[in-house]
């Protein structure tokens, strides 16, 4: 391997070269031992900066550790991309894909596979590069400001990306985006928050537009995991627009899609992400004892295989704010949800925890049972896990191909996920939420998504006797009915055909204007009069 030494970094550029430990690969044909070494080293002594330094196009395989960067000064504005950091192991110690601490890091378009293991493992053994529950694809150590967009991340053998925050009440991590990311296998997506527990250790940070599929598929380790996105300990965090998917290992049971704790959140939204396919267990796991205020609005939570619960709180879910999702499972309508050892309804869920605005009902996707073998026959390869990760592992500057970015397989999957049917979501609120109006014109505020509406319909009669369609808008101006009292607004939407909307309505109370304003509306007329 190669090391930069202490004395730092500045100002530097490595392309297109191949780190590879030959005599550590068992299958290459000049394998000697598998003692082991490091790919790529960049450790700094304090202020020794590494900075403004790109990584482009390097391969990194066989290695104990193939890329690592660790500084006691700054380190920032590395960039790492369009790399392939592959089959990392070790007989006798951990053993990481991409190692980093205390560094600013944008990782792009880069390729992870195999890393941390040789064989599946058993009981944490390293013995014949074993998989470990130590050992993941990336492990990033109290780094501040990172970026990761675009990667493809394969068969860890524990955690695709895993990140600490260790320096308690002294300095949390902040900055960290992690977007537009594939995650297949392994077993856990993106663990944000493990090894010590404090308040508040992460600050600000995104987790946005990935696909997490088929976790857990290898069984890396010989564990029955298949864990999506752990939110631990956050302050200012948004999780959005991801998709938690797919899970076929039926050995796979110990599940969840998204699970928060352990014991601080406060401004974190949970909103429009997709849970479908999983294995049994749980899809949500809204706990924490310390939770602030942690928002979950309009996930799609669809545990349509294997018995899995809708939602499980260890305990009732303080600081938590439910609004806005569409649930569905396959187990019995008594136990979608468990609060504590209690099994829910959804109704009982809902006025238990005070969920507002939500509903029940399978979405009509239109073909969410797209997998990556799929979508490499789609492309022109064999429909096999096998030559799909050989086909990724391929990608490099002299033979890039955009189809096996995960810009375009993310893409592919995710237009299976459009929903076919009825817009989701419905909604009407009257006079932006006010609870009394003098005046019998009042607006409207109207809204459904996924697909939005074509139509709508709007009356005080709940069947819509004589109500008209009209296209849809989000703003509409409405005559009550004329009998001072309680009024009740209906609205539906319609994206074509019959796929019409569940009835959303709002109330509002219908009062006689003030004298007052009688009298002063009467003088002034006179005065125009005279």
């Amino acid at each position: 391997g190669v090391r930069t030494g202490s004395a730092g970094w500045s100002n530097g550029v490595m392309l297109s070269l191949q780190f590879k430990a030959h005599t550590r690969d068992p299958w290459s044909g000049e394998y000697v031992s598998s003692n082991g070494s490091v790919g790529l080293s960049c450790v700094t002594a304090a202020g020794r900066p590494m900075e403004h330094i790109l990584i482009e196009d390097c391969s990194f395989s066989f290695y104990s550790l193939n890329l690592s960067l660790q500084s006691a000064g700054p380190m920032s504005d590395v960039f790492v991309r369009r790399c392939q950091i592959l089959d990392a192991y070790s007989v006798n110690s951990h053993s990481q894909g991409f190692y980093a601490h205390n560094a600013a890091v944008t990782l792009e378009e880069t390729v992870f596979d195999h890393n941390g293991w040789l064989v599946q493992g058993s009981n944490n053994i390293q013995a014949f590069g074993g998989a470990t529950m130590f050992n993941h694809n990336t492990y990033f150590s109290d780094c501040d400001e990172c970026i990761f967009r675009d990667n493809i991340f394969l068969r860890s053998s524990s955690i695709q990306n895993k990140w600490t925050s260790n320096l308690l009440g002294v300095d949390p991590v902040t900055n960290i985006v992690t977007e537009g990311n594939l995650y297949v296998d392994g077993e856990i997506g993106i663990s944000m928050g493990g090894n010590d527990t404090g308040d508040y250790r992460w600050v600000t940070i995104t987790v946005t537009s990935n696909i997490f599929t088929n976790i857990g598929q290898s069984q890396p380790t010989g564990r029955t995991l298949g864990w999506g996105i752990d939110v631990i300990d956050w302050s200012n965090g948004l999780v959005a627009d991801n998709l938690v998917i797919r899970q076929t290992n039926a050995a796979v049971a110990n599940v969840y899609g998204i699970n928060t704790g352990t014991q601080s959140g406060r401004d974190v939204l949970i909103r429009d992400n997709t849970l479908w396919g999983l294995n049994g267990g749980d899809a949500l796991k809204p706990n924490g004892a310390g939770i602030t205020s942690i928002t979950w609005l309009r996930n799609k939570v669809q545990a349509n295989v294997a018995q899995t619960r809708a939602a499980n709180a260890n305990a009732f879910p303080t600081g938590h704010v439910f609004r806005t999702n569409i649930y569905y499972s396959t187990r019995a309508a008594s136990d979608w949800f468990r609060l504590g050892s209690q099994a829910c309804s959804f109704d009982q869920w809902a006025q238990q925890v005070g969920e507002a605005g939500s509903c029940t009902g399978k979405v009509a996707f239109v073909d969410p049972d797209r997998s990556v073998e799929r979508y490499n026959a789609l492309v022109g390869g064999a429909q096999s896990y096998t030559d799909f990760i050989a086909r990724v592992r391929q990608q490099s500057k002299r033979t890039w191909r955009p189809e096996y970015t995960a810009q375009a397989i993310n893409a592919w999957i995710r237009d299976g996920f459009r929903n076919a049917g009825a817009p989701l979501f419905p909604s009407v609120v009257i006079n932006d939420g006010a609870t009394q109006t003098f005046s019998h014109t009042v607006m409207l505020s109207l809204s459904a998504e996924d697909p939005v509406p074509v139509t709508m319909q709007i009356s005080e009669s709940p069947d819509f006797g004589g109500a008209a369609w009209t296209a849809y808008t989000t703003r509409w101006a409405f005559t009550l009915s004329p009998a001072i009292g309680g009024k009740t607004v209906y609205a539906r939407f319609a994206s074509g055909g019959s796929n019409i909307t569940d009835t959303a309505s709002a109330s509002i109370v219908l009062v006689p204007e003030p004298v007052g304003v009688i009298v002063a509306v009467a003088l002034a007329i006179i005065a125009r009069r005279t």
